[in-house]
């Protein structure tokens, strides 16, 4: 593994990935990670009585 990769952990969907980076994309990294986290997080709002995996297809024809 080469000397500028890193390892952070991200936390998605209640689960944590580690990942590995070079250190100056961990912000955008990060901020997508976050990103992912406030649309589930709306998702399941909408969809609480809904799995994740459930909460998943119901997205993707939302979005489509």
């Amino acid at each position: 593994m080469s000397d500028n990769i890193i390892r952070i952990n991200l936390h998605m969907a209640d689960a944590c990935y580690p990942v590995f980076i070079n250190p100056e994309n961990e912000e955008i990294v990060r901020a997508a990670a976050k990103q992912v986290n406030t649309i589930l997080g709306e998702y399941r709002e909408k969809w609480g009585h809904l799995n994740l995996e459930q909460i998943g297809r119901a997205s993707c024809r939302e979005r489509v």
